[in-house]
């Protein structure tokens, strides 16, 4: 829940900070030179700590590098190295990373590595995968 909240707090700050258009041009007409990215150096820092931190506490084994956002804002967690060596398939950013080259395990096809149908992590429950759900359809 600490890292929820932590996550949220990030959020908001990117919201915040991040997200609003500034004006154009100042009062007397003259270019006005805001970086859009204002405020993002802290939120990458915070969430490059708090990853730090879940790794350390063994929650956040991630597959790529850089690592994913996905899971650590999500969830506060990261299975994707654990859940790709059991031949599971991973988060959506794992996923994409893989096929860019920034897989970090060894022996580990990038073409094999599958996306988890659903992904989630122990607090939420069991990942379903898609092939274990029987769908009956009956037609008239």
């Amino acid at each position: 829940m600490r890292y929820f909240v932590i996550a949220a707090s990030v959020l908001a700050v990117v919201l915040a900070t991040g997200c609003a258009r500034p004006p154009d041009s100042t009062s007397d007409g003259s270019d006005l030179q805001t970086p859009p990215t204002r405020g993002l150096d802290f939120v990458r820092a915070e969430l490059a700590s708090i990853k730090e931190e879940l790794a350390e506490e063994g929650n956040y084994k991630c597959c790529i590098r850089p690592t994913c956002n996905y899971c650590a804002l999500g969830h506060g967690s990261c299975p994707c190295a654990t859940d790709l060596q059991e031949g599971r398939g991973v988060c959506g950013e794992c996923y994409g990373g893989w096929r860019m080259g920034q897989g970090t395990l060894e022996r580990v096809n990038p073409e094999e590595v599958g996306l988890a149908a659903s992904h989630a992590h122990e607090e939420e429950g069991e990942a379903h995968e898609s092939d274990d759900h029987e769908h009956n359809h009956e037609h008239d």
